[in-house]
């Protein structure tokens, strides 16, 4: 069994072995730490003392990061190393992501690559890292393999402009909400669900699938500041996944089967769970209500902003949240919201 230790000076002799033998396969060596000097105990503590300043304090332009060491503890040897960068910085920053990691030659194909992965990414968690991103190159079939293995989504592909090769880009998110989950609604279980898959609504520009709550009985009702329910016996919630969207739509009607509320989720992304088939929002902090006057509202901004500036979303995505929402509260036309979710109330 492996485990992921910090660097130090008393594994000195098996990070010399580990590093002679990838320098005399000849191989490239990843991640970038242990490119540094090792030749010699003196060098060898330099390096130490620099993956731990950076740590807190990196030079300009380059995310802090921590440093790990892959270790074998039966056999008393390193397999390899693993690099958390807390953020994301610049167009390297947007080809690898938040994780590197290698494993030395004589131990790769024996499914050390994967293990270190899975360590890495719970590793990220310390650091309160949300969403995580990977990046492998399109040829490297090993690497997507033990990417994907992880279950790592595919985001998009792009180029290393610094040698023409083609990147896979990988994510993985800790705030994905996953519809059917009515417990957390305080329904306990007493819900009748009806879905609707891959339903397409040109006039409104919907094309997805809808979950449709009848709530019989809630242990607790859930107010508005107004003080009248969202949610209480007798509701229906309806939700609406656009597979093509940043958001998803919940549509909450009362016992009468008037509305009470629109509430749009911003998300990274709306996704389908390959194994469960079960609809997810990929969830941007911001939420956009509208009531049915017209008015509406953004909820958590402070929320974004916290993760923005702790690290736990990168810049992109802390952008993408504020268009998101702006977009909505701009576009969003409430007779043809009303017209297109009334359509579903009475199923």
């Amino acid at each position: 069994m492996i485990e992921l230790i910090k660097p130090s000076k008393e594994l000195y002799i098996q990070y010399k072995d580990m590093m002679d033998e990838w320098h005399k396969e000849g191989g490239k060596i990843a991640p970038w730490p242990l490119s540094l000097d090792y030749e010699d105990k003196e060098k060898f503590d330099k390096t130490l003392k620099y993956i731990e300043e950076v740590e807190t304090d990196a030079p300009e332009g380059f995310p802090t990061s921590s440093t790990y060491w892959v270790y074998d503890r039966e056999r008393n040897i390193l397999i390899g190393a693993t690099n958390i960068r807390h953020k994301i910085v610049g167009e390297s920053g947007k080809l690898w992501g938040h994780i590197g990691y290698g494993i030395r030659p004589s131990e790769r194909r024996k499914g050390y690559a994967t293990e270190t992965l899975k360590l890495a990414m719970e590793k990220t968690k310390e650091f309160g890292i949300k969403t995580i991103y990977v990046g492998a190159y399109t040829d490297n079939v090993g690497s997507v393999k033990t990417i994907e293995s992880c279950g790592f989504d595919f985001e998009d592909t792009l180029i290393d402009n610094e040698c023409g090769k083609e990147v896979r880009k990988y994510s993985y998110s800790y705030r994905k909400k996953f519809t059917e989950d009515t417990k957390m609604y305080g329904s306990n279980g007493n819900v009748d669900i009806k879905v609707l898959e891959w339903v397409s609504d040109i006039i409104y520009g919907f094309m997805g699938d809808i979950w449709i709550y009848k709530f019989n009985e809630v242990e607790k009702e859930a107010l508005l500041p107004s003080g009248k329910p969202f949610l209480a016996s007798g509701y229906t919630w309806i939700e609406f996944y656009d597979y093509r969207k940043n958001n998803r739509l919940t549509a909450m009607y009362d016992e009468n089967k008037q509305i009470v509320e629109w509430y749009f989720d911003v998300a990274r992304k709306i996704g389908k769970d390959a194994k469960t088939n079960t609809p997810y929002e990929d969830d941007l902090y911001l939420d956009v209500i509208f009531m049915p006057d017209g008015s509406s509202i953004v909820l958590d901004q402070d929320e974004l902003e916290e993760a923005y500036k702790t690290n736990q979303i990168t810049e992109e995505d802390y952008r993408k949240a504020i268009a998101e929402a702006d977009r909505i509260k701009m576009e969003t036309d409430i007779d043809s919201l009303k017209n297109f979710t009334d359509k579903w109330k009475g199923l």
